[in-house]
């Protein structure tokens, strides 16, 4: 049973600074004692950049914690320089969610082989019964993900927010690619970032690969395997125009960490990982980040913006968002179109709340499939189509919160989630402005016709434009918005 696996209990590194990263994070931070200093990642490509960046000046450990890591080309480039850090003696800790590690066993247990590799799977499916077996006969807890997305190297620095492992994470796809938002942050909350890694790598419901997978029989063998598979899929990378891009990163601009980075107050954010056993913290609605974002909302006096590409608010967030507007806040909510959605289902279960949100005041707006974003016009995919998938909220421009929380019954009350919130009115504004400024070009703004229809319009060259329908949403994809939206599945959104 989970509850009674023996765990070896393990602690993030120690922060003494007698690192290349901690004696620069040092220096700098003895300017702002007791403060975190941020940097946020919005261009997909410096994302990865300052990750890859992290792990080669990484000396003595690093700990990632991701819902997935694809099987691409921006996951192999991700594990082969997890690979060259536990070669040269970093401890490498891996933790993910077992949602997306399917045809991934081998490789996880060949990395796992590693001396100073370790891997644990949370809340693993059984490999006997199968994935659809299991969460059928054990829907309850199989329903429940960890969803938390952090990576902290050598207990000074950690990046934190939206982004899984994967190519339309970091403008790597020809198709699609999100748009999204990192905190890269340095100080006291990557150890903050480190306790919360620790609450969820010594949890009984993490359970070493070892455990699922039988080792190979000669893990030297199984590790070489490995590293040709992966040098083989990243063959021709460097010369590409991704790898290109790639190369002109935003640490590289950072030399001495200058130019950028913000010290502010902060602290960590996370939901227990008991919350994927059903677990209750007295007091708290649900878990323990949607009552810390509820606290912060109901502090706004001026403005309260909204960024979630999952927004499902059911009935109790339109009155929250509407008693939030009713009190003189200006409220405004940025999501996914039909078109830019990824997930259809979720779209489903937002739309019938639109109406309902525009007549208490709300500000509504839908990013366009068609916009451009900075990351794949750089690595050569300006045609690809867009999705928002960024988390953030602000509150009179003063506080910012950036992680993993979606609006959605899902983030509320059956994943658990982690995130970052900053008091600082400099980096408040900055992401705020970002967004504001983003809203013209890249999104419809949703209102409300007189006779009671929704209106989509945007201004585009001096000109407005407008639509009565979900605008570059097809046929068939309508038709399914709509059918699922009669199915009994909004709370599972």
């Amino acid at each position: 049973m989970e509850g009674e696996r023996p765990q070896n209990s393990a602690k993030a590194a120690r922060v003494d600074g007698d690192t290349f990263l901690g004696r620069l994070v040092a220096e700098e931070a003895g300017e702002h004692p007791g403060l975190s200093g941020f940097v946020p990642l919005s261009d997909g490509i410096d994302a990865l950049g300052a990750r890859l960046i992290l792990i080669d000046r990484a000396e003595r450990s690093i700990d990632a914690q991701y819902y997935f890591i694809l099987n691409d080309v921006t996951g192999h480039l991700f594990v082969s320089r997890l690979l060259a850090a536990a070669d040269r003696g970093v401890h490498v800790r891996l933790l993910v969610d077992d949602i997306a590690t399917r045809s991934l066993d081998v490789g996880m247990a060949e990395l796992d082989g590693h001396p100073n590799f370790e891997i644990r799977i949370f809340n693993p499916f059984s490999r006997r019964l199968g994935r659809i077996l299991h969460f059928v006969m054990n829907f309850r807890r199989a329903n429940r993900r960890m969803h938390n997305k952090s990576f902290t190297v050598d207990g000074v620095a950690t990046v934190v927010g939206g982004r899984n492992i994967g190519a339309e994470y970091f403008a790597a796809r020809e198709d699609v690619n999100f748009g999204d938002l990192d905190l890269l942050g340095f100080g006291p909350v990557a150890r903050d970032v480190g306790v919360a890694f620790d609450a969820y790598w010594n949890d009984a419901l993490a359970a070493p690969i070892a455990e699922l997978v039988r080792p190979a029989r000669d893990p030297d063998a199984g590790l070489e395997s490995l590293r040709a598979r992966i040098a083989g899929s990243l063959e021709g990378l460097e010369s590409s125009d991704y790898g290109e891009a790639l190369r002109s990163t935003l640490l590289d601009r950072l030399q001495g960490m200058e130019g950028g980075v913000e010290w502010a107050p902060a602290h960590v954010v996370y939901d227990p990982p008991g919350k994927i056993r059903g677990e209750k913290v007295p007091g708290q609605i649900a878990g323990r980040l949607a009552t810390s974002l509820l606290h912060a909302i109901g502090k706004a006096e001026r403005e309260l913006l909204v960024v979630s590409p999952y927004f499902v608010p059911l009935g109790v967030g339109v009155e929250l968002l509407g008693a939030t507007r009713a009190r003189g806040v200006r409220s405004i909510v940025l999501t996914n179109s039909l078109a830019s959605s990824d997930v259809v289902a979720v779209h489903s279960g937002y739309a019938p709340f639109r109406i309902p949100l525009l007549r208490r005041g709300v500000e509504l707006f839908e990013s366009r499939s068609d916009a451009r974003m900075a990351g794949p016009i750089r690595a050569g995919a300006a045609r690809s189509r867009s999705s928002l998938h960024a988390k953030i909220f602000v509150v009179d421009r003063r506080r910012l919160f950036v992680g993993s929380f979606n609006w959605d019954p899902r983030s509320v009350a059956i994943n658990t989630e982690m995130g970052i919130m900053v008091d600082s009115p400099v980096l408040a504004r900055r992401v705020a402005e970002l967004v504001m400024a983003l809203l013209p070009s890249a999104a419809w703004r949703v209102g409300e016709t007189g006779s009671g229809r929704l209106r989509w319009s945007r201004t585009e060259a001096g000109r407005e434009l407008s639509a009565t329908r979900e605008p570059g949403a097809g046929f068939w994809r309508r038709l399914l918005a709509a059918i699922l939206r009669w199915l009994p599945i909004r709370e599972q959104l």
